[in-house]
């Protein structure tokens, strides 16, 4: 292949692979269990009837609106705001649609500014949201739309019906009044109510929530059996002191016959895990279940279980020192007097 082909195609693949990342930091990310989320409409009451208009003549126009009550909050990613009339490419470059926070009841200052749609149609437009824009949960806030210039050829329409549309998700509803300001310039004061409301529909999804894991890395009983063979085990191993949950170290003895041994740890959380043997050689345990066969030496052995909480980090280590007694000498009086 020529050189200048060869470079070509290596631009032509650079720029495939920035279009591919950039459109990846646009979608939603996914959720714990790997799904993306599914935008919904969260409120709406577009499907209300008509009655004025708010023009864009030297005037702003908002609506609230409150989120419900998933702790997690609420991803925006669009509004959507009915209008009167379709406009041309320069009038709709000076459209301006935001988010705002509330402020007793009425617009309080700006949050983040919406994308306006490529073209304003008569009827439901779309203002998408910046990424990862989260609303809190029971909070109000104000979708505030107007235009950079004195237009009168179009505006909002208005519904004086005070219903939400059917299927909101619970908790969301919009407020039973609009607000305007006497500026096409909003500054966030000396906003006045109106009874009617803007005709709106907030879409996007509510955030997971995430379960909190388990720090409990405790025992809630451990015993021990003790065999002399290996195989057979009906001995009991009896612990000084005796087992309490937030006891960590004990001492046992066995006679030297005794050979093997087995603990079975019980959790004191479902969740947690259990890992148990000598000194530093663990492996999984079952919690309420016999470990495998340990085998003890003659003198002291370290007997150890671990236990590791549902989060993955907390740990607690109990820990038993086993001593097999040492083979016990006969002194022989054969020949004496």
């Amino acid at each position: 292949m020529p050189e200048r082909s060869r470079a070509l195609s290596a631009r032509a693949a650079a720029l495939l692979l920035a279009l591919a990342a950039g459109l990846m930091l646009l979608l939603p990310a996914p959720t714990a269990d790997g799904q993306t989320p599914t935008t919904v409409t969260l409120v709406s009451n577009t499907g209300q009837a008509n009655s004025s208009q708010g023009a864009f003549l030297n005037l702003s126009h908002a609506q609230g609106f409150t989120t419900g009550n998933n702790s997690s909050g609420y991803t925006l990613t669009s509004i959507e705001a009915v209008l009167t009339s379709a406009v041309n490419a320069t009038i709709r470059a000076t459209f301006r649609a935001e988010l705002w926070n509330d402020s007793s009841g009425a617009p309080g200052s700006k949050i983040a500014d919406l994308t306006v749609p490529n073209s304003i149609v008569q009827g439901a437009n779309a203002f998408a949201a910046p990424s990862n824009t989260t609303l809190a949960a029971s909070t109000t806030y104000h979708f505030v739309i107007y235009t950079t210039g004195s237009l009168s050829a179009s505006g909002v329409q208005n519904t004086n019906t005070d219903a939400e549309d059917s299927g909101a998700a619970a908790g969301w509803s919009i407020a039973n009044v609009g607000h305007y300001i006497q500026s096409n310039t909003p500054t966030g004061a000396n906003w006045t109510s109106w009874a009617q409301e803007r005709k709106i529909a907030v879409k996007g999804y509510a955030n997971q929530q995430t379960a909190t894991q388990s720090t409990d890395a405790t025992l809630s009983a451990l015993t021990g059996t003790t065999s002399t063979d290996g195989s057979t085990f009906s001995g009991t191993l009896t612990l000084d002191p005796a087992f309490a949950t937030a006891t960590e170290d004990y001492i046992a003895t066995v006679p030297n016959n005794v050979t093997h041994m087995k603990v079975t740890p019980t959790a004191n959380e479902s969740n947690a895990t259990i890992q148990a043997g000598k000194g530093a050689t663990l492996a999984t345990v079952t919690s309420a279940m016999a470990s495998a066969a340990i085998p003890l030496t003659v003198g002291a052995n370290e007997i150890n279980v671990k236990v590791t909480a549902q989060d993955g980090t907390t740990t607690k280590t109990y820990t038993i020192v086993v001593t097999r007694a040492t083979t016990t000498t006969l002194v022989s009086n054969v020949g004496q007097l």
